[in-house]
């Protein structure tokens, strides 16, 4: 099922999804959060800060798509993420630049997520949606759309992307989608009305999840 939740901010799926977090831990489970760069990191990084950890022991953490370059390069998710201040705790974060080619970097991420997949009890996947409907790394028309593995790779007009696929979407458990804008409104109505196909707008991908929650200002339901 997909909610739409309607608040003002992000706050409530902030405390949303830590407290999803939270209980899992508690129960020790083997927790797999895929997180996002973009607006997302500022809301994991506060996330992070609400968990317990000596907890998170058994929390893995891995972006589920990375722009490629040097480790470290300044447009990469994970600097952002450390400037933002994320901390990992007693969790284990999994990067994925690690200074190799395009197709290595690819093919290493690939096994990476497989293995963390395979380790996990459960998978909770954050991210958000763009104006044209594209999540986490897979835009309107590209290869990581059709390609049944893992992990896709291929140069866009503003980065060489590194992404996980909509096959790879497809094993979480649950995902946590933060939408906010007005510039999100045409996304998030077309989402709602699913009147779009995977490969114009893959966003609509959520439909392959269990329980997804769209947190954002414009629009409530559930479908």
């Amino acid at each position: 099922m997909v909610s739409f939740i309607k608040s003002d901010n992000p706050g409530l799926g902030e405390i949303d999804l830590a407290r999803e977090l939270s209980t899992l831990l508690a129960e020790d489970k083997k927790v797999l959060w895929i997180i996002s760069g973009g607006s997302n990191i500022a809301i994991e990084a506060t996330i992070m800060r609400q968990l317990d950890q000596n907890k998170t022991h058994n929390l893995r953490i891995i972006l589920g798509d990375e722009r490629y370059g040097q480790k470290g390069h300044s447009d990469s998710n994970e600097k952002q993420l450390s400037d933002k201040g994320f901390t990992f705790g007693n969790s284990l974060f999994t990067p994925i630049l690690e200074e190799k080619s395009l197709a290595e970097t690819t093919e290493d991420f690939a096994e990476k997520l497989s293995d963390l997949i395979s380790w996990a009890d459960e998978i909770i996947g954050q991210f958000g949606i763009g104006d044209d409907g594209h999540i986490s790394g897979i835009l309107p028309s590209s290869d990581a759309i059709e390609n049944q593995n893992l992990t896709a790779s291929y140069r866009a007009d503003d980065f060489t992307r590194i992404t996980m696929t909509v096959n790879a979407i497809k094993k979480l458990s649950k995902a946590y989608v933060f939408c906010f804008g007005n510039a999100k409104k045409n996304a998030l109505e077309n989402l709602m009305e699913k009147n779009k196909s995977i490969s114009d707008m893959p966003s609509m991908v959520v439909y392959s999840i269990p329980n997804v929650y769209v947190y954002n200002d414009l629009i409530g339901g559930n479908i």
